[in-house]
């Protein structure tokens, strides 16, 4: 799902650019000014390391949140595996290592951490990959367990460190088992240098479980062709699905994969375990999987087509035999471009407790080189949801450089946390940004609901919005149309003392008949007053 790459780790092109974009600061009103005062967090105090990436991100049951990464040491000129622990309001955790980052070299030339688990008793279980050859650039890939403060758990593996002995291979996702052994899943070298799918799983201590494919790990090899595996999730009954791509005749498929739980291929799925979902396009990378609790499982990725500009997210629905569900979308398959956007990253799912779906990335303006962290939700039946954001989408940009997205999950209150990278004085850096979630939610830090009002309504020319604070607030004022688009930014970004407020504003005379929404966006959350324009 997400992946530290030391191919392009040394060099980073860092171009200045202009900010162009869908509704900009219409969308960036959606950032939650809770999280670190500003919605997002970037992190600029690296001790001597440059080009630093997050590239997983979990929440720990108090909230506080974990990324992992790496980044270049520059007195060395190596990679380094980093980790950085914040406190729910987007602030480093001074408790966790040194200023809430940990630093460590695994491997004698570079290493980074791709992805994070949390055990019940709070210690982080990070794999990743070092290179070990410099020359044959052989990568290798590792586990290791740290204590809730960030020290190595010398208990587990060597020192902490648990290097895996099996040969070649790229560690990009895992998942823990309710029996605390770890799956692991990537990508690995055979004699051809083909690349094929690896699934790796250890013990609580480390060693590899040998009751799974007789040693521990298995290498799954599609029609003698390229394979990885890009995600990993367990279904209820203990079976593995896997998600990533297959190289078929029309370059990159969509490949989802299910394993039994000893580690054998389950053929119930799809043709002898596999399905290849090729949509027309030159590549179809599914980046995330997620089981839904009626047992279909949902593929997010993206499809790019023939011209190298059309990139859009992709979103599939299978039942449980492989076969697309037609209740999702009509056939199972969603294709969702955003208008004149090219290349994008899709990674991380998530479900909301009514059925919504949460799809995280990052999409680029054609031509541009802005590129913006961005959000889909679905509604259940896979159509977008006009409520949320602009036809189903929100993007928000947090510096003027390309933000690229890594790694989405969703906190306790439906707010949406996305990690992964920005530009900072000609530098990439860990980055952070919470998103408000499109809800209902009635009085927060409005007094009450009936204080919202809304005259003269139906509207005329000239119209006023009468509100009261009960707390100090940032203040955001914007008009929507019924299918969820901006059309006017009525008060934005402003702070305004506790008390009674009143908003006159020009209702623009452009707009058909109809029904509209203005909502009051605050860090608390957004309340939505319907208006009919006669």
């Amino acid at each position: 799902m997400k992946q530290f790459n030391p191919n392009n780790f040394f060099t980073y092109a860092i171009l200045h650019i202009v900010l162009f974009g869908l509704n900009a600061k219409a969308q960036n009103t959606y950032l939650d000014n809770t999280f670190n005062t500003s919605g997002y967090s970037i992190i600029t105090n690296v001790p001597d390391h440059l080009d630093c990436q997050g590239t997983d991100m979990v929440l720990q049951a108090d909230g506080k949140i974990i990324v992992v990464g790496g980044g270049t040491r520059v007195s060395q000129f190596r990679g380094d595996a980093i980790m950085v622990r914040l406190k729910t309001n987007g602030t480093p955790d001074s408790t966790f290592g040194t200023n809430g980052i940990v630093i460590n070299e695994i491997g004698p030339l570079t290493a980074g951490h791709n992805c994070i688990e949390i055990q019940p008793d709070g210690k982080l279980l990070v794999s990743g990959v070092n290179i070990i050859d410099i020359n044959l650039y052989t990568r290798q890939s590792y586990t290791a367990r740290y204590n809730a403060d960030g020290t190595f758990d010398t208990s587990f593996g060597v020192d902490g460190i648990m290097l895996f002995p099996g040969g070649a291979s790229f560690t990009l996702q895992s998942v823990l088992q309710p029996d605390g052994r770890l799956l692991v899943a990537g990508w690995a070298h055979d004699q051809t240098t083909l690349e094929d799918q690896i699934l790796i799983r250890y013990n609580s201590d480390g060693s590899l479980d040998e009751s799974f494919d007789g040693n521990g790990y298995l290498v799954t090899d599609v029609n003698n062709s390229f394979e990885r595996a890009n995600d990993i999730t367990l279904q209820p009954d203990g079976k593995i699905i896997t998600g990533g791509y297959h190289v078929g005749a029309s370059y990159y498929d969509f490949l989802i994969t299910r394993y039994n739980s000893n580690g054998s291929i389950d053929s119930s799925f799809g043709v002898d375990g596999h399905v290849i979902r090729d949509l027309g396009g030159s590549t179809e990378i599914c980046h995330s999987v997620l089981v839904q609790s009626d047992g279909k499982i949902l593929a997010a990725g993206y499809t790019e087509g023939t011209t190298g500009q059309d990139f859009r997210f992709i979103i599939m629905r299978f039942n449980n035999d492989g076969s697309l569900d037609p209740s999702f979308n009509g056939s199972g398959i969603v294709d969702a471009g955003i208008n004149d956007h090219g290349s994008v990253a899709p990674y991380g799912i998530a479900l909301r407790p009514d059925g919504k779906i949460v799809f995280g990335g990052s999409a680029e303006l054609n031509n541009s080189f802005t590129k913006k962290l961005t959000v889909l939700q679905l509604n259940p039946d896979g159509s977008r949801d006009a409520a949320f954001g602009t036809d189903g989408f929100v993007q928000v940009s947090i510096s003027e450089f390309p933000d690229e997205e890594r790694m989405m999950v969703l906190d306790e209150n439906g707010k949406i946390l996305l990690c992964g990278f920005t530009q900072y004085a000609g530098n990439s850096v860990i980055a952070f940004a919470r998103i408000l979630p499109e809800l209902i939610l009635g009085t927060l830090e409005f007094n009450n609901s009936d204080e919202v009002l809304i005259y003269p309504n139906p509207v005329q020319s000239s119209e006023t919005l009468s509100y009261t604070l009960a707390n100090d607030a940032m203040i955001c004022i914007s008009l929507f149309d019924i299918q969820g688009k901006h059309v006017k930014e009525i008060l934005e970004n402003q702070r305004l003392a506790a008390g009674q407020h009143s908003t006159t504003f020009s209702f623009p005379t452009e707009l058909t008949a109809g029904v509209y929404f203005i909502k009051l966006i605050s860090a608390k959350g957004i309340i939505s007053v319907r208006v009919v324009k006669s």
